[in-house]
């Protein structure tokens, strides 16, 4: 499978709630290493959940084949892992690699691309089941089909002004930069994969459901973008 990778600030919790409970801990002897860590073990022990282990290691070190085997072997759903450097993600992926491990991996760092990565190789169903469960435990309901709309118009705008280079000081400029990075939006949504076409209609997926008439549905069939 594809190795998942999210920047760990922005969908920590989200992430902890829908369908992961088993989370290691790998972090560099720095200042960053401890702080996101002391950060990530209290959330953890907010929701009641214990690292299956928390391992510390020195920058550059060698020895990290070893440190990514005692990591794998408590089995955990997600590998939390702060303040490397480049060379230590190199290395910790080339150990994953050999020991076919793909565990969902979180990173405070943009070695990893943050989001990025997540909107390429996270399956819908997966960003869906995050998108539910956080609403519900936001709003005690399940969302309706205009909440899913709605949270993925926001996901494409997001997505668009982080692309865009905006320079809050030029806003006709920054209109023209906007609307040109959402003509190229391509992200993973809870609607499934979601782009414009060049004529800047939607290119998603066609979801058909047969409703029961008390507040449930099946899907009966699927249309695929062209």
């Amino acid at each position: 499978s594809k190795r998942k990778t999210i920047r760990s600030r922005e969908v920590f919790a989200p992430l902890m709630a829908a369908v992961i409970k088993k989370f290691a801990i790998a972090l560099a002897n720095t200042g960053d290493g401890r702080a996101y860590t002391d950060t990530a073990t209290f959330v953890l022990n907010q929701r009641g959940i214990t690292p299956t282990t928390v391992e510390v290691f020195e920058q550059g070190s060698t020895g990290l084949a070893a440190l990514v085997q005692k990591v794998q072997n408590t089995n955990p759903d997600a590998f939390l892992l702060y303040g490397a450097s480049t060379g230590d993600y190199t290395n910790i992926f080339k150990a994953m690699t050999t020991n076919n491990w793909s565990p969902l991996v979180a990173s405070n760092s943009s070695t990893l691309f943050g989001l990025k990565i997540i909107n390429k190789d996270v399956t819908p169903a997966f960003l869906s089941k995050i998108f539910v469960t956080a609403y519900k435990n936001e709003y005690s309901k399940d969302p309706d089909q205009f909440a899913a709309q709605g949270y993925t118009g926001l996901k494409i705008l997001a997505d668009a002004a982080k692309r865009a280079n905006l320079t809050f000081t030029d806003t006709a400029g920054d209109r023209d930069k906007l609307r040109a990075a959402i003509e190229t939006v391509n992200i993973q949504s809870p609607l499934g994969p979601f782009q414009f076409t060049s004529s800047h209609d939607v290119k998603q997926t066609v979801w058909i459901i047969q409703m029961d008439g008390a507040g449930g549905f099946k899907l009966v069939h699927e249309v695929k973008a062209s």
